[in-house]
């Protein structure tokens, strides 16, 4: 994959910036707040897709399940079985913002295409369906801080936690606001063509939630899954961390920083994060955290007049 490294300093080599210079590798694309790993003439492409009935999108802000949510909709497709390897995964779930137009258009369906795209830019139509995957803020900046750290692209492999967070709450980091990303998709929840589920509820009831997605796709694999058990076994198998890891040793090394973090600096990060969420409130949001954070399923964040 080509990817262009952005402004060059003199000699050819790219300038290094202080820790939280960071967002001097980011530009305005389209109204879009991307790092230079995403090509402007291959953004604009994407933007122009026009959706192709029984087109499925797999959405979510950069480090909430998007991922892991693929791999829920290409095993649901093949009843269980694992990709062939990474390019058939690739090819059949395709990045619409990294790849563009024609990859759009040539990729085997049935498959996911998956965006970080708010609803206000997604390439839409009544004809596709939309699955889009919310992870609670704490942890998805904790996940996209360690992503960041290890993409040169970035040039902020020695930024602080700190400056990262402080860019994530101002929508300063790749793919921009994660809170306004989150409150586009939140407005359709209630459309037929879409389906809101949380990355802690895929993690605490994966079964239930794997026939919610697979019901939402088409009541034919809903109904299989049902009567052949063996099959909804196969596709938790394929999809289970281990099998994740397996195929895909990034992903379990950031899960396993994620997890480091949140166990070190909970209540530091939470201070802050609370602080924000109080501020976002008063724009008719209440926002619930903690439960969210622990999975507790209740209503985690609320439209309407804060309290």
């Amino acid at each position: 994959m080509n990817r262009h490294r952005g402004p060059r300093g003199c000699c050819g080599r790219a300038p290094v910036f202080p820790a939280m210079a960071c967002e001097n590798v980011y530009r305005d694309v389209c109204g879009l707040h991307l790092s230079y790993i995403f090509q402007e003439p291959v953004v604009r492409e994407a933007l122009k897709y026009k959706p192709k009935p029984g087109d499925v999108f797999v959405v979510s802000f950069p480090k909430s399940g998007s991922t892991w949510m693929q791999q829920i909709v290409y095993a649901i497709y093949n009843d269980g079985a694992k990709p062939k390897n990474l390019r058939d995964f690739l090819q059949k779930s395709p990045f619409l913002e990294l790849v563009g137009l024609e990859a759009m258009e040539n990729m085997p369906r049935p498959g996911a295409i998956k965006t970080h795209l708010p609803f206000n830019r997604v390439p839409y139509s009544p004809q596709a369906k939309y699955i889009f995957v919310a992870r609670n803020p704490y942890d998805c900046c904790v996940s996209f801080y360690h992503h960041t750290r290890a993409f040169p692209e970035y040039r902020f492999a020695e930024g602080s936690f700190d400056a990262f967070l402080n860019a994530f709450l101002r929508g300063k980091v790749d793919c921009g606001d994660y809170f306004d990303e989150l409150l586009s998709w939140y407005d359709h929840i209630h459309d037929d063509n879409v389906l809101f589920v949380t990355y802690e509820k895929l993690k605490s009831h994966t079964s239930e939630e794997v026939i919610k997605v697979a019901d939402f796709l088409g009541s034919k694999y809903g109904e299989k899954l049902r009567n052949q058990p063996k099959i909804l076994e196969r596709i938790l198998d394929t999809i289970s961390a281990k099998s994740m890891a397996a195929f895909n040793d990034e992903f379990r090394k950031w899960t396993e920083k994620a997890a480091e973090m949140t166990s070190s600096r909970v209540d530091e990060v939470n201070d802050k994060m609370d602080t924000h969420l109080h501020n976002r409130s008063r724009d008719g949001v209440t926002w619930r955290l903690s439960s969210w954070r622990k999975a507790e399923h209740v209503q985690c964040f609320l439209r309407g007049k804060a309290s």
